[in-house]
């Protein structure tokens, strides 16, 4: 797993252009990875791998609101990889809730995205997919097509949140500097 600080994360990453058993095995070390730091999501470059590659796995809350998106179809096909994934639109009321990082361990703070999420996406076996996401299935695939495009939840933090959290993000950079930027575990 690669931490705050490690280049791969500031990086842009390259499109996957071909969907094959090497992708495949891409998304099972990235899904062995999440799962071992017991995380949601997990982009590629978290494991140093600079490929446009999600894996998801976000449980399934009745009482969360969906707000018309497609939510409830998506998350019955958990654990789920989403290749060459963009957003092509945002919509519904901006919400602030914490989050955190696999690659920033530790530092849970909030940040501000919109509701509902429009993403369209490869599957596993190639197929094209578009679909409207929202609640926490919205806000993660957000947190990580921002890691496709070398961008840190850290980045979208409001100045006075920053500000408020920039002795601990620094203890995390530290931290982090001194592991050489990685946490060796399952996958990567």
């Amino acid at each position: 797993m690669r931490l705050i600080g490690d280049g791969v994360l500031a990086q842009k990453a390259a499109p996957v252009e071909r969907i094959d058993n090497s992708t495949i095995d891409l998304a099972n070390d990235m899904l062995a990875a999440m799962r071992a730091r017991n995380g949601i999501g997990l982009a590629a470059p978290q494991i140093g791998v600079s490929l446009r590659m999600v894996v998801i796995d976000v449980p399934f809350d009745e009482d969360e609101k969906h707000n018309g998106a497609d939510d409830e179809a998506i998350l019955a096909s958990m654990p789920l990889l989403l290749v060459n994934p963009k957003i092509i639109a945002l919509s519904g009321a901006f919400v602030e809730r914490d989050e955190g990082c696999l690659s920033i361990p530790g530092l849970y703070l909030p940040v501000i995205r919109q509701d509902i999420v429009r993403v369209s996406f490869q599957d596993a076996r190639g197929k094209n997919i578009e679909a409207a996401c929202s609640g926490l299935l919205g806000r993660c695939t957000q947190h990580e097509v921002d890691h496709l495009d070398g961008i840190l939840f850290v980045d979208r933090l409001s100045p006075e949140t920053a500000s408020g959290a920039a002795g601990r993000l620094n203890e995390v950079k530290r931290d982090a500097e001194r592991r050489g930027f990685r946490i060796h575990c399952a996958g990567k």
